[in-house]
């Protein structure tokens, strides 16, 4: 009964294949072959356009640029700051204290 149950068992799997196969080759061979033109006229243009832009001047966009940059430059230094109070406390915590009080270059 195991042979059966088996040769059962393949056959739905060769008939589910099949039955794939067939309906995928069916869609596909509906498709279209022939590509369409995606323009098949040239549309007009107009020659004045109605937007009217007023740019800034070099003055305007110097001062938004500095305005701009402002709050970063002021996070940077802050940055900076914290970087060196925290390898100033690292080195204090760190190294012992004949390093600490000799001069730098005596230190080799």
């Amino acid at each position: 009964m195991g042979v059966r149950a088996r040769r059962y068992g393949v056959g739905w799997a060769m008939a589910v294949v099949g039955c794939i196969l067939l309906s995928s080759g069916i869609l596909w061979m509906r498709q279209p072959t022939g590509r369409q033109p995606l323009v098949t006229g040239v549309a007009a243009v107009p020659t004045e356009l109605g937007l009217t832009v007023n740019l800034p001047s070099a003055k305007q966009v110097e001062r938004w640029t500095t305005k701009l940059d402002e709050p970063l430059h002021n996070e940077t230094e802050l940055v900076l700051n914290d970087a060196k109070a925290a390898i100033n406390s690292l080195k204090n915590s760190l190294l012992p204290e004949e390093l600490l009080s000799s001069s730098p270059d005596t230190a080799h």
